[in-house]
């Protein structure tokens, strides 16, 4: 899936005296695939509304009456958003438009179609009197072509690993590369975390799994204290050997990164620290391994999510749980390490679902999360959904049982539970948290159509739904805000940013359609859905030991 955003600018009159017509034209170039969804906005000044009649025409000739004869003696189309997936109708709406409205006709007669070529605004004033302009229009248009992504894909093992104060040792981390298969390495950039208190003593190395070797950095920094998230990277502007401890900020290494062009990045990649004096030891915090490529991934290794149901869930229950364990195993693709648990080897994830009595329906939904982390990935292995039997019911009578189960899974995967640990979260606490993701904050700024820095979090809610969640007021019926709506909840390329940026290796192709509401629009609509609140609790989770790894 692709979006793009076209747009006209050019003001044309709309003369005040006999009926007249314009036309302002959009020329859409350099979309693949085929249509799967339109919107249209409009900037429309008239002092009568009723007058107008407003078409969409496309390349192919189709013609999507939007308004008609709407709005009485009121003023202006105000920044206003045709979408075929708005709760509101045009012809329930009044003037000003401000805000998004289902067309007369719908923009679905579109789908199907090419976009490329050109396409009309067509404004027909039918009346004598009264007049204005089109001061701009813009298309949104959403293809299936499939979304290159090259990288950068990013594998963390946050596994603290003490480095001995006597002797000198040589400790060993390694991050398990899957999920990126028929592609080769274009670029690597490593990241350490280390905590030593005489930097000169140490070499640093990278080793890719078919066995090639690249030193970071070797015997520098003298008596110096320590790699505070030092990047190594061959495009850096300043080499490590120039820099002095405590490093902090990108460095060329010493040894050349580019070694690693063209082959395989799939397998082990170690990071081998030797400390080469006696005295002086410290840890190894975490690191980080950034692969892009010229290629895009093709998804073969399954992601496989099991229910094991331990009781109180109905026939249909238990399906609603498959159906959010097949929904997410299409989102992540990349197959993770097996583990060993209390429950025997796990590949990739086993969910305990179950209805029990708690309070009653509206009151505590019941927990969901993951229950045991990987080593290293901090992914987890093992997970936990546990709910009140009425409230199971009573979602399942209102028809919102799929889309909460779908979204409880998630937190169960990480999003939003998780968050904290990976460190994603800026302004934890205050009136503003936000999610500070690289991949999410890209997909942010797509759907903004603007540069954009961090994603809004949930700052409401309380526990269980503050700082858990996508911002409602700014996210509205996106699947992962805190508040369930009844009806379609988009499970956005945002929502899978999240989990690359958590680690997981995901399909964003996945994903469905979403674009951002028209803020106005959500203002008045949280208070109705209080009721569908999340909120859960979070259990406590474990770290497996590093030999739980199946090896």
């Amino acid at each position: 899936m692709k979006i793009y955003h076209f747009k006209n600018e050019q003001v044309l009159p709309i003369d005040e005296g006999a009926p007249n017509e314009i036309n302002s034209t959009i020329t859409v170039q350099g979309t693949g695939g085929n249509i799967t969804d339109v919107n249209v906005k409009l900037d429309i000044d008239h002092s009568y509304t009723r007058d107008l009649e407003i078409r969409l025409k496309g390349p192919d000739g189709t013609s999507i009456l939007l308004v008609t004869g709407i709005g009485g003696s009121g003023d202006d189309f105000e920044e206003t958003t045709f979408d075929d997936n708005a709760s509101v109708a045009i012809r329930s709406g009044t003037a000003p438009f401000q805000g998004v409205f289902r067309p007369v006709e719908g923009l679905n007669q579109f789908n199907g179609t090419d976009a490329n070529g050109n396409w009309s605004l067509e404004i027909a004033d039918r009346a004598f009197q009264d007049g204005g302009s089109l001061n701009k229009w813009e298309l949104e248009i959403i293809t299936d072509e499939p979304v290159e992504n090259t990288g950068p894909f990013v594998f963390n093992n946050r596994t603290l690993t003490p480095i001995p104060a006597t002797g000198t040792p040589t400790i060993t981390s390694q991050i398990n590369v899957q999920g990126l298969s028929d592609i080769n390495v274009a670029e690597v950039c490593v990241t350490i975390d280390l905590d030593h208190t005489f930097t000169g003593d140490l070499k640093i190395s990278i080793v890719s799994p078919d066995d090639k070797e690249v030193v970071l950095v070797e015997s520098e920094g003298g008596s110096g204290d320590h790699f505070n998230d030092t990047t190594f990277d061959d495009a850096a502007s300043e080499e490590i050997t120039s820099g002095s401890a405590p490093y902090t900020g990108t460095f060329r290494p010493e040894g050349n990164l580019a070694d690693f062009q063209g082959i395989s990045p799939t397998g082990i990649w170690k990071l081998i620290v030797k400390d080469q004096a006696n005295l002086d030891g410290g840890a190894l915090k975490s690191w980080t391994l950034a692969i892009k490529s010229n290629d895009t991934p093709q998804p073969t290794s399954p992601f496989k999510i099991e229910v094991n149901f331990l009781g109180g869930l109905t026939n249909s229950q238990q399906a609603a749980f498959q159906i959010a364990a097949d929904r997410w195993s299409e989102i992540i693709v990349g197959n993770l390490p097996s583990v060993n648990t209390d429950i025997g080897v796990v590949d990739d994830l086993v969910i305990d679902a179950e209805g029990i009595v708690i309070d009653g329906s509206g009151g505590i939904l019941g927990q969901a999360g993951p229950t045991q982390l990987r080593p290293g990935s901090m992914l987890p292995a093992r997970g936990i959904m546990q709910f009140d039997s009425a409230d199971l019911q009573q979602m399942e009578d209102d028809g919102s049982l799929t889309g909460v189960i779908v979204h409880e899974m998630g937190h169960v995967l990480g999003i939003g539970t998780l968050w904290s640990t990976f460190g994603l979260i800026e302004g934890t606490g205050s009136d503003n948290p936000e999610f500070k993701g690289s991949n999410a904050i890209a997909e942010y700024a797509t759907l903004k159509n603007a540069p954009s820095g961090f994603v809004p979090l949930a700052n409401t809610g309380g526990q269980g739904t503050r700082e858990g969640h996508w911002r409602e007021s700014v996210f509205d019926t996106e699947l992962m805000t805190g508040y369930v709506d009844v009806g379609q909840m988009p499970l956005s390329r945002l929502t899978v940013a999240s989990l690359q940026d958590i680690g997981y290796q995901v399909d964003y192709n996945k994903a469905d359609p979403y674009i951002l509401p028209f803020a106005l629009l959500t203002r008045g609509r949280i208070e109705a859905k209080s009721v569908h609140r999340c909120q859960v609790g979070v259990p406590a989770f474990e770290v497996l030991p590093e030999d739980s790894v199946v090896q």
